[in-house]
Parts: C-alpha cells; sequence; structure tokens
C-alpha cells in the first residue's frame, strides 16, 4: 500500500518481478511467521525464539557470500554495532518472547481474532484493493484492533520516516474490514507493531497507535480513488519522495533499471 504509482506499472501492467529475495525480506517475513504463531497458540515463545534462531542462521550461511557482496555494493546496511547478519537474531527473540506481555499490558484480556486475513474489496474501476492485515484482536469490551507489523531499522527510523500515507495502508484495512463485515469503525483502532532490526536498542518491540477516524478513512479513501483515477488514463506518478526515504528502499524497483527515477541517482 505504501508503493508508488508505477510501482503498480511495474508489477501489475509489465508483469515484471525482480528478486525480492534479499536478507530484508526473508528477515521480515520470518519475524511475521515466528510472532504470529506465538500469538494463535501454535507455537510457544520458546520454540518459536529457537526456529527463528534455526532458521535464519541457514539462511545467512546458504547466502553468506551474497550477503557479503550486497554490504560491498551498499546494497542494504546493518544496523550500527552489528558486523555479522547472523546477530540480527538477538532483537527478534527477545521480540517473541515479549509480544504477549506487551499486548496484554496495553490492551488488558485480549483474544486473537485471526493473523493474516485477506481482504479482496472492489472500487469503481477494474482494479481490486488487495492486502493482507496481520493480526486482529478482539478486547474484553468487544472492540477490534487491528495490527500491522513491521520491522525498520529502529522505532525511531519508523516515526521518523513515516508519513501519512503510511498510515493510510491501516486506515484502509480499517475502512474496507469494517465496511466487509458490518462493524461500527468507532469500535475499530489500529497499530503498528514495530520490530527493530537494531540490537541495541533498549525495547525490542513497539506499538504505535494510528489514529483513524472518520475523516482520515475520507482522505485516504479519496488518496485510492485519485491513485486509480490516474491508472485509467495511463498517468503512473511515481512517488519521487519515497525514494529518498527509508520506506522507498522497500521497494524492490528501487534502483534498478526498471525505476523511473534511475536517473536521480
Amino acid at each position: 500500500m505504501d508503493m508508488c504509482g508505477w510501482y503498480y506499472k511495474c508489477k501489475n501492467i509489465d508483469k515484471l518481478y525482480p528478486n525480492t529475495n534479499s536478507i530484508w525480506t526473508h528477515f521480515g517475513t520470518l519475524t511475521h511467521k515466528c510472532i504470529q504463531q506465538v500469538l494463535i497458540g501454535e507455537w510457544t515463545p520458546e520454540y518459536s525464539a529457537k526456529y527463528f534462531i534455526r532458521v535464519w542462521n541457514r539462511f545467512c550461511h546458504m547466502f553468506k557470500k551474497q550477503l557479503l557482496k550486497n554490504l560491498e555494493d551498499g546494497e542494504y546496511k546493518l544496523p550500527k554495532k552489528v558486523s555479522n547478519p547472523r546477530d540480527m537474531y538477538r532483537n527478534v527473540v527477545r521480540a517473541i518472547m515479549q509480544v504477549e506481555d506487551i499486548l496484554e499490558e496495553e490492551f488488558g484480556p485480549y483474544k486473537v481474532l485471526w493473523i493474516e486475513t485477506r481482504l479482496e474489496e472492489k472500487t469503481k474501476y477494474p482494479q481490486v484493493f488487495t492486502g493482507y492485515i496481520d493480526v486482529g484482536l478482539q478486547l474484553v469490551n468487544k472492540n477490534i484492533v487491528i495490527i500491522d507489523i513491521k520491522t525498520p531499522s529502529s522505532h525511531y527510523s519508523f516515526k521518523h520516516y513515516a508519513d501519512k500515507y503510511t498510515d493510510y495502508q491501516l486506515t484502509l484495512y480499517k475502512s474496507y474490514y469494517c465496511e466487509k463485515y458490518d462493524i461500527d469503525p468507532k469500535t475499530a483502532e489500529t497499530y503498528f507493531l514495530t520490530v527493530a532490526k537494531d540490537p541495541s536498542v533498549k525495547k525490542p518491540i513497539e506499538l504505535i497507535r494510528v489514529t483513524s477516524g472518520s475523516r482520515k478513512i475520507t482522505n485516504a479513501r479519496a488518496w485510492l480513488n485519485e491513485g486509480l483515477d490516474r491508472i485509467q488514463i495511463d498517468n503512473f506518478q511515481k512517488k519521487r519522495t519515497a525514494c529518498n526515504k527509508f520506506f522507498g528502499k522497500d521497494c524492490p524497483f528501487y534502483r534498478t533499471v526498471y525505476c523511473s527515477s534511475q536517473k536521480l541517482f
């Protein structure tokens, strides 16, 4: 949801699929899985932590040469005070062990309704709004909490580089979810759950509340419709500010021959 119109063109119109099996995509996917399995009670925190360490070490071993080359080429940077990608397991393990307590401390008793629930909703155009909500909770007062898991370098970097468009991802998730299941939006809240890559941060995990009232929902819908309007006339605008920010580097086309802003670099 935080990608730009040019990303949509490359992926959905031109059918380009560059290799996205990078250290960060693997790290994020594995972190999501281990935390989600704990929350739904499939794995104990201890088992999940050991699983993460085992799989992460195997990944780093199998792709050691490629990871070192990526570092030399400047394709990604490890957090400060981290010289070996294998050491990245530390913060995730702490987060896995603490996530249930963190959620209960924030919300009180809760029930996990689902993980990775898929949204596929119609728009006024042929394009369909799709997305996956990472975690959904139900509180004692029956309110719903929609959570999106992120793995930034640090909690500070996430909050520093976030903008309203980053929030719109969660806002639209809430809007479509409430509409689909006939839920009063006033009874649903939205949060980012950030797991910092940098093992030197004091808190491995943080909940960041995102306001998503009626005005913000209206603005998010208008933003989505504006983007869809442009797509209909083949006006795939580049979100150039994203390329110079933290979130832009998550784009699989970033600094590739497919990126419309290649000339900027």
